[in-house]
């Protein structure tokens, strides 16, 4: 719990500022197709970093785990190795997927977190409905949407931050309790949005 909120309280301070700044640190897909895409990206400005390989491996009690990468195309690479090339460290060393960056394109955030969506549907989120997470909140202008899953039999959890369009936002009553995907309007003039991985830990809303 103490993770969560100390995790939570350094994105409300920081995020905004990352989510307008980010689309000048990292370099967008129409604008790399004619370059190899870095393995991984780090911006000592926002504190955030990008993976492109494929999966992350865990060692779990002994036992080693693949986690995998949304948009990774390179080849596997253990945490320990990940961690070596942090030069930024999360605010806990034990979770370095923390602060993972997901590039997308203005216009197009929203498909990019359905694809997200429907890439760890078919492994983090097998038994998931991903159209109702375990909670969506907002804070100022970011929606704050958390997920729970079981993972490798592990109560594990995933957060995404993102910008919010309350003008696009079917909630006339402002009961965040019925939310869902589907319903929520997403800031369209961002260049990414963050994603947090943690393996072995639920939400600090899990019942």
């Amino acid at each position: 719990m103490l993770r969560n909120n100390i995790l939570i309280h350094k994105l409300l301070l920081f995020v905004c500022v990352i989510i307008l700044i980010m689309s000048s640190v990292y370099c967008r897909e129409s604008e790399c197709k004619s370059i190899a895409l870095p393995k991984f990206e780090e911006s000592k400005e926002t504190g955030t970093y990008v993976i492109r390989y494929s999966n992350v491996i865990l060692t779990m009690d002994e036992k080693k785990i693949k986690v995998p990468i949304f948009g990774g195309i390179y080849e596997d690479i253990t945490i320990e190795e990940l961690k070596k090339m942090q030069t930024i460290k999360p605010d806990n060393e034990n979770y370095p997927l923390a602060y993972l960056s997901i590039p997308t394109e203005k216009g197009k955030v929203r498909n990019t977190f359905l694809s997200l969506l429907s890439f760890y549907k078919k492994n983090l989120f097998k038994n998931v409905d991903v159209n109702k997470p375990t909670v969506i909140g907002k804070e100022e202008i970011l929606w704050i949407i958390w997920y729970d899953f079981i993972f490798e039999n592990m109560p594990s959890s995933m957060m995404v931050v993102m910008g919010a369009d309350d003008k696009l936002t079917k909630n006339n009553e402002n009961k965040y309790s019925e939310l869902t995907i589907e319903s929520i309007g997403i800031d369209e003039n961002s260049s990414s949005f963050i994603l947090q991985i943690f393996i072995g830990e639920p939400s600090p809303f899990k019942e």
